[in-house]
């Protein structure tokens, strides 16, 4: 029988769904797993990870994320989906990795965001053990992206494996997609610099962080959840080469900005984990 390969249009971009031979690793793929450049065009269909199974056929896999059609802004974070549908075939398990990449190397920084579901391994994320199990034939993922310096026309690569879950290397598959993501050409140079200027580090973070490169007339600065709730506010703000380090004891898990206080220094993304 002839192999297929179906074209699917995704958000900001376009990903083809490609069929391989596969048998899931429950507990997370290998790093380097995505199909991507820096995983030398691998997924785990390969000597050493799963071998053996059947073409993607009706199955399907989607990505979707809140990146605004004008395209990403620097040092912004973004939440991402992932969505496999084994249409109808009955897959027990599924599972996936994915990556974004760019000038040849990865490119922001994924976060699970304490999603027991997920786990990293290096700058890939993917399934843990718990999360590989489908309803109604179907899993999502749900995970972050800050997009640091990326470069413009930087490149998301997904791997999924559908496995029927008996054990062995037969009657699995993996499908492949990849999304192209723009860069807002409206951001201006000045825009751009004065967001480098001022950084998080590190970002994700998760018991301690640095701020570095804020103005001298900043002495303040709040830590706010995304409906606008303070949580945390550090005082004593230093402008100094060496930054100032806060703790982010009874900061919860989550997306939050940093805000300078009486500034109109743009705020930064912060992701605790």
């Amino acid at each position: 029988m002839m192999r297929k390969t179906i074209l699917y249009s995704t958000f900001l971009g376009a990903a083809a769904l490609i069929s391989f031979d596969a048998l899931t690793n429950s507990s997370g793929a290998p790093a380097g797993s995505t199909g991507s450049p820096n995983s030398s065009s691998q997924t785990c269909a390969r000597a050493g990870c799963h071998a053996g199974g059947p073409s993607v056929g009706a199955r399907t896999v989607t990505i979707t994320n809140d990146i605004p059609a004008s395209g990403f802004a620097p040092n912004t974070v973004y939440n991402f989906t992932v969505t496999a549908n084994d249409g109808g075939t009955g897959s027990a398990r599924i599972g996936f990795q994915t990556s974004i990449e760019g000038g040849g190397s990865h490119v922001g920084s994924l976060s699970t965001n304490g999603n027991n579901a997920l786990r990293k391994s290096g700058s890939f994320l993917g399934h843990s053990s718990s999360g590989i199990n489908p309803t109604g034939g179907s899993r999502s993922w749900t995970f972050s992206w800050n997009s640091g310096n990326a470069p413009d026309q930087s490149e998301m690569y997904v791997a999924v494996n559908f496995a029927n879950g008996n054990g062995n290397t037969s009657g699995d598959a993996i499908a492949t997609q990849s999304l192209t993501l723009t860069l807002d050409q409206s951001i201006s140079i000045s825009e751009e610099q004065s967001v480098e200027d001022f950084t998080v580090s590190p970002n994700p973070a998760r018991n301690w962080a640095k701020l570095k490169g804020l103005p001298a007339s900043v002495t303040e600065v709040s830590i706010v959840d995304l409906s606008g709730k303070e949580v945390k506010r550090i005082y004593d703000v230093e402008a100094s080469l060496g930054g100032t380090i806060f703790s982010l004891d009874g900061v919860a898990p989550g997306n939050y900005l940093v805000v300078p206080k009486a500034s109109d220094v743009k705020p930064q993304q912060l992701i605790v984990q």
